[in-house]
């Protein structure tokens, strides 16, 4: 089963931000968006999330989510927004049993401290959320979509993470280690889809990539055949070199600067 869009566009007012895209994503890959800044990326996971109003078709394992409830759409999929604000106290415990409220596993006790424990942040588990730093706000996120979608498979197929930049507040060492979860959940069979800035990181984590510019899909495939000077220099808007190191196959990139 997969995340199946076609013919998808989005528009803000009058403004077409997304034109007639389309993409698949699998089951046990991690798929990663990356694309230069408005290119559309959030857009698209907030659409394939139910979170805003589209033309064409977005099917998630089969299910038309144009047509599905909130609870299906809950138990199928957690969602990870670039920022989560909340207005009142709460302790970091309580923000990840909402990940369980929304999902299956409301009657699981200890989901929530283990989730805390998956991100490293069980020993903040009764500090107030928003004595925390921005990071670590960000991981607790992460441990309540977890405890949301929890076992990757499910009887009805495979559960899914939807990441919109997960890693854009962390450490290098927190960087990995949300990555490592995300590649955890896809080897165990389920999905991930990915919103990706860090082109280094996403070579060495993506099983699939699709590069995005200006609402459209320009390249999608593997990294070793979408990551090449030619596809991301025209994408973002300047020169950009893809190296390979000389003892691996995992490419990297740096940019160039502009000479005369």
């Amino acid at each position: 089963m997969s995340l199946v869009v076609n013919d998808l566009s989005v528009r803000y007012g009058r403004k077409l931000v997304l034109d007639t895209l389309s993409l698949d994503a699998q089951r046990g890959h991690i798929t990663a968006i990356v694309g230069p800044n408005g290119s559309g990326k959030s857009t698209l996971i907030k659409a394939v999330c139910g979170d805003l109003p589209y033309d064409g078709s977005i099917r998630l394992n089969g299910l038309d989510i144009s047509r599905a409830e909130p609870w299906q759409l809950a138990a199928l999929r957690g969602v990870l927004p670039q920022a989560s604000v909340l207005a009142f106290p709460f302790h970091v415990i309580e923000v990840v049993r909402i990940g369980l409220q929304a999902g299956s596993g409301a009657e699981h006790d200890g989901r929530a401290e283990t989730a805390l424990a998956r991100v490293g942040l069980l020993g903040d588990a009764h500090r107030y959320y928003q004595e925390l730093s921005g990071g670590e706000q960000q991981r607790v996120q992460l441990a309540r979509v977890l405890a949301q979608v929890w076992e990757p498979v499910s009887d009805e197929g495979p559960r899914w993470l939807m990441l919109d930049e997960p890693v854009s507040s962390l450490d290098v060492a927190h960087q990995m280690q949300v990555m490592d979860i995300a590649r955890d959940f896809a080897v165990n069979g389920g999905g991930v889809l990915a919103v990706m800035h860090d082109l280094n990181l996403t070579a060495l984590y993506a099983d699939r990539m699709v590069v995005m510019s200006k609402g459209s899909v320009k390249a999608s495939g593997v990294p070793q055949d979408v990551m090449t000077d030619a596809v991301l220099s025209e994408a973002y808007g300047c020169a950009l070199q893809v190296n390979m190191p000389p003892a691996g196959t995992t490419p990297y990139i740096l940019p160039h600067a502009a000479t005369s």
